[in-house]
């Protein structure tokens, strides 16, 4: 009897060991699949971080007291930091090809002499002037980054220069006796375009990069041009046909056709990324600007905003709208008040986020490439 009862204990001890045994291995194994989990969780939640890029975008603040600062904000979340803390006026600012940079010009205030071509370093906040003296409209980035294209006025004659980014080093394109405004290098850094304006040499002109050949597009004024993603054309505001429409010409044969089209008046355009679509300013609808998408050769021409409350009032002081890298987005400002401020607009749903809302007026939005 003794025997047979140490024989049932035993028999019950190795049972509880293999059931011991077996819920450590359950354990383990669940422990394991839930690490493995977690890693491929977190795995994709890199990945998927990586695929999405934060958005960011620069933009101009004026204080109600006119002194003016940059700020860089997250559009994903509306987020900004402040980059600058100088109060003079600080115009139209662009991002260098890399991203780094951000270049602008500055205007003497309350009796302070800061006028010149600016470049601010976006990662260690330095501010340093790259060109002194008088810089009008905004400065233009090559398509490398070794160069920014400006326009000044020296001994009655207004003059495009090409600024070596990291020595300030000159060389000037092109002089003329008339205004030269609205300067822009073309993606591919083969040429310059930019407008005459006030005289007989009125007209959109395009100068090679190395200023040897110089050819006028145009014989009557022409605003605001932006090249297509390829270089191969020119969108542009053309006010000579008492309404203003948006055209684009073909640089090499000179070809033009009006994609606007509308007896009101039509002004900014710029190209979408892919070069698929231009969005433009138009004063239509609500007596008031608004935004408007249209393909490339003209068709499918649409308001993206849907109702009148939010227009482009106040953009007197602003540049054309702005798209996002990924041209998803179209970045613009709109008054409310005293203050100014900035929108991003869905492309395709329309939607509307406010970016901004400072007591200020808040200009010159700038995607970050």
């Amino acid at each position: 009897m003794q025997v047979a009862a140490t024989s049932v204990i035993r028999q019950r001890r190795a049972s509880t060991r293999r059931v011991k045994q077996s819920l450590l291995a359950t354990a383990i194994h669940l422990s394991l699949s839930a690490v493995a989990g977690m890693a491929l969780l977190c795995f994709i939640a890199l990945a998927l971080g990586a695929q999405m890029p934060t958005r960011e975008l620069a933009f101009v603040s004026k204080a109600l007291d006119g002194s003016e600062d940059i700020y860089l904000s997250d559009a994903n979340r509306g987020r900004w930091a402040r980059l600058t803390h100088t109060a003079f006026p600080k115009l139209q600012p662009v991002w260098s090809p890399d991203g780094r940079l951000l270049a602008f010009s500055g205007r003497a205030w309350r009796g302070l002499h800061e006028t010149g071509l600016y470049l601010l370093d976006t990662t260690t906040r330095e501010l340093r002037q790259l060109i002194s003296g008088p810089v009008d409209y905004l400065p233009s980035w090559s398509a490398d980054g070794a160069e920014l294209a400006f326009v000044t006025r020296e001994r009655g004659q207004y003059s495009l220069y090409a600024a070596d980014s990291a020595t300030g080093a000159l060389r000037r394109l092109t002089s003329k006796a008339n205004q030269i405004a609205f300067p822009t290098w073309s993606p591919d850094g083969s040429a310059l375009a930019y407008v005459v304006v006030f005289g007989a040499d009125d007209g959109l002109y395009v100068v090679s990069a190395d200023g040897s050949r110089e050819v006028r597009l145009t014989e009557w004024i022409a605003f605001t041009p932006a090249w297509s993603p390829d270089s191969r054309e020119i969108v542009f505001t053309a006010p000579n046909s008492g309404n203003s429409e948006v055209y684009v010409i073909d640089v090499a044969t000179g070809a033009m056709r009006n994609v606007s089209r509308n007896p009101a008046y039509d002004s900014d355009p710029v190209w979408s990324p892919d070069g698929t679509r231009i969005a433009f300013y138009s004063l239509r609808e609500c007596n008031e600007i608004s935004l408007y998408v249209v393909d490339a050769d003209g068709s499918n021409q649409r308001r993206l905003l849907d109702n009148c409350a939010l227009s482009m009032r106040g953009t007197s002081d602003n540049r054309p709208p702005a798209w996002s890298p990924d041209g998803t987005r179209i970045a613009l400002t709109s008054q409310d008040g005293r203050a100014l401020n900035i929108y991003t607009v869905q492309v395709d749903s329309g939607d509307i986020w406010q970016l901004t809302n400072f007591e200020a007026i808040v200009k010159y939005p700038a995607w970050r490439p």
